[in-house]
């Protein structure tokens, strides 16, 4: 279900470039939205579809990602996400947050080496 929803998200966002760049009038189709011709309403109406569109996957995807969390904690399909090795969004969360800040602290460490390392270079100049 992890990937169902990534490779919508990851749709929606191309439909959203794709719309973004028509708006700005690159492409044929957006020339022709800038420049107006005979077919201008019913690709205003084509791109306004698309974009009705894309909203719609996006809640959908967002839907569908909030009942998947809700059956992981159904008492009828919790072991069988628990057997597969889901595991809880927010522990997720929590634990890639912690990565993060630990990351983080590593980098001001390597950041700090790195200026002495330049005043060391400084210094033997």
């Amino acid at each position: 279900m992890n990937n169902v929803v990534s490779r919508v998200d990851s749709t929606v966002a191309d439909l959203d470039s794709v719309i973004t760049g028509i708006k700005e009038g690159r492409g044929i189709l957006g020339e022709m939205l800038a420049n107006g011709s005979p077919f201008d309403s019913t690709f205003r109406e084509a791109v306004s579809n698309i974009e009705k569109t894309t909203a719609d996957a996006r809640l959908a995807a967002s839907r569908l990602a909030e009942n998947m969390e809700a059956l992981k904690h159904n008492w009828l399909f919790k072991s069988y996400f628990e057997n597969r090795g889901y595991w809880d969004k927010a522990e997720y969360e929590d634990d890639i947050n912690s990565k993060i800040k630990e990351l983080d602290e590593k980098i001001k460490v390597i950041d700090a080496k790195m200026q002495e390392l330049k005043g060391l270079e400084k210094g033997t100049k």
